[in-house]
């Protein structure tokens, strides 16, 4: 059936389902290299090999290094946007919002969110991918402060007047405490930190403690 519903395809549909194939095996191979190698060490050619495709095909898809790295980092944000709209689905607005910290932390401590963490901190040194980073977060913040109104309203809330600040927080603790917990484990204590930052921003927040 699949290979009947492929010929019936048209050709131009049928390339941009073998392009779109080829650009996310080769965004997850480079989280695998990124998780396994480190930034410095991930490459088109090391890319290419984890992926099991040429060398030039992933040079067709992707200009440069910093053009993939930021490809990596968009697929993990809708990854990470899907899973949230999901949250909401399942736990409801309220139990939602009150329990969002602890929920970002799982996601923070996932392989292709590490693997950006690795990009924003070699980001650093590269000015390209410094300032493409940078415009994506940008509209990445934009897009999140969009949806709270929809999301508090739901709930019964008003978003905060200080939510960019929460969110800000939030992120930044999250991926601090998602490193930490790689260097030192269970030292750190991630679950009890991030039960601290929750009472503190439902408070502020007006929630309920979950």
């Amino acid at each position: 059936m699949a290979s009947e519903q492929s010929r019936t395809q048209p050709p131009r549909r049928r390339q941009a389902d073998r392009s779109a194939a080829a650009k996310q095996r080769f965004i997850h191979a480079t989280i695998t290299c990124l998780n396994r190698d480190g930034f410095g060490a991930t490459s088109f050619t090391s890319v290419a090999k984890e992926a099991g495709l040429s060398r030039s095909l992933i040079a067709h898809h992707f200009a440069n290094k910093a053009d993939l790295m930021v490809a990596v980092r968009q697929w993990s944000w809708h990854i990470d946007m899907a899973e949230v709209a999901e949250h909401f689905a399942d736990a409801g607005p309220a139990k939602a919002l009150a329990t969002m910290p602890q929920f970002l932390l799982r996601q923070a401590q996932e392989p292709r969110t590490m693997a950006t963490l690795d990009i924003m901190l070699a980001a650093r040194g590269d000015a390209e991918l410094r300032a493409r980073l940078q415009a994506a977060e940008v509209a990445h913040d934009a897009a999140i402060i969009t949806l709270q109104p929809d999301y508090f309203g739901a709930a019964g809330l008003e978003m905060p007047a200080n939510f960019v600040h929460i969110l800000h927080l939030t992120t930044a603790a999250v991926r601090g405490l998602a490193l930490n917990a790689l260097l030192q484990g269970e030292d750190v204590d991630a679950d009890a930190c991030i039960a601290l930052l929750t009472r503190m921003v439902n408070d502020d927040m007006g929630l309920k403690q979950p």
